[in-house]
């Protein structure tokens, strides 16, 4: 939930909303 800054850097991840 705080990876906002990460999850647009990996946004490849499936991941990026948790």
């Amino acid at each position: 939930m705080g990876n906002f800054s990460t999850a647009a850097s990996d946004r490849s991840l499936p991941i990026v909303s948790s």
